[in-house]
């Protein structure tokens, strides 16, 4: 039987804070996984702690649909794993994500597996956010900033 490592949660709770979260559960199951239920395993935490609430994952593959076509308000965060004032930022917008949901699309883009778009659109620091209505950028924010800020800006484009 194999045993489910850190790495194969820290995919789902990153920047979640559920890391000690998952560990808990796990052991109270008191089950080490075998490689065939460690995806339905990881299902089932994903489900019993609502993870799917998150900002929308968006890659060079789909900013074009997602962003520059979308008929709503679209948030992008430009985002890396390594950066700190990133994995402040993270949480802010995914609640923002959840807040805004059917009102307007919020996404996080990667820029360390990703980098078309933020060449494209000057992004040279990070965390940086734009905000985008009818595919033009209507704002931009850069570094961390309070909720209130995104929100703010995501309101005066509805």
């Amino acid at each position: 039987m194999d045993y489910l490592g850190a790495s194969h949660f820290v995919l789902v709770a990153r920047n979640d804070g559920l890391t000690h979260k998952f560990r808990k559960y796990r052991y109270s199951q008191n089950e080490y996984l075998s490689s065939k239920k460690t995806q339905e395993y990881l299902t089932k935490f994903v489900q019993s702690n609502k993870i799917d609430n998150m900002a929308l994952e968006i890659t060079d593959a789909t900013f074009d649909e997602v962003v520059l076509k979308s008929d709503k308000p679209v948030v992008v965060d430009f985002w890396a794993a390594w950066c700190g004032p990133c994995r402040m930022v993270g949480p802010i917008i995914d609640e923002v994500s959840q807040e805004y949901e059917g009102k307007a699309v919020v996404g996080k883009v990667d820029v360390d597996a990703n980098q078309e778009f933020a060449a494209k659109y000057g992004v040279r620091n990070i965390p940086t956010v734009l905000v985008f209505k009818d595919g033009e950028i209507v704002n931009r924010q850069v570094g961390v900033s309070p909720k209130k800020v995104y929100t703010d800006a995501i309101d005066a484009v509805l």
